[in-house]
């Protein structure tokens, strides 16, 4: 019944026979590091699983926008074609501000239209906001009540909607990206 069990680690079992080899990623030569082939790919390669990972277009954009910003830091350093990847992070950047700035545009065009819905909704009704933002529903219909709840609603999502957006890409980063998507043309 109290049977041990004896379980040995992998490493344990066979040393000798597991021995893992890998190619350099960068070298030094002189003061300056050299990238090689195979260090820029593996990158690239993490890069792009984390953007077929995600399900965010605006993460999406970050994580292009990164991307391309590694591509360009250490294009210098690399020692193979660097046409090939001044392009491909060219295009990671606009792409990148294109999503960013569609997305951050049309969330805020959808939180000003929410905004203008709940206005022209209490203006028919008759509501009046006092010096304290108190707002008088007296005299209001059940089916007005309800209309105004759910545009408000409509509009609490919507600000929801912009604010999450925001904490994403916030204006310093949104403008980084810009940034970078100009000069890298």
């Amino acid at each position: 019944m109290n049977q041990k069990t004896n379980i040995e680690l992998a490493a344990e079992m066979s040393p000798r026979t597991r021995i893992v080899s890998y190619a350099p990623v960068a070298s030094t030569h002189g003061d300056k590091v050299k990238i090689y082939r195979y260090g820029f790919e593996r990158i690239g390669t993490e890069y792009r699983q984390q953007l077929e990972a995600e399900q965010h277009p605006m993460r999406k954009a970050i994580i292009r926008y990164e991307w391309a910003r590694f591509i360009l830091n250490h294009l210098d350093e690399y020692s193979g074609n660097k046409e090939i990847f001044r392009r491909s992070a060219n295009v990671l950047a606009t792409t990148a501000f294109l999503e960013a700035k569609q997305l951050l545009s049309e969330a805020e065009r959808n939180y000003r239209k929410a905004c203008d819905r709940v206005r022209r909704a209490e203006r028919r009704a008759g509501i009046i906001h006092n010096a304290d933002n108190e707002e008088n529903t007296r005299g209001l219909t059940a089916a007005e009540k309800s209309e105004l709840a759910t545009l408000r609603y409509d509009l609490k999502l919507c600000r929801k909607r912009q604010n999450e957006l925001l904490s994403m890409c916030p204006d310093s980063i949104f403008e980084r990206i810009r940034h970078l998507a100009e000069n890298s043309k």
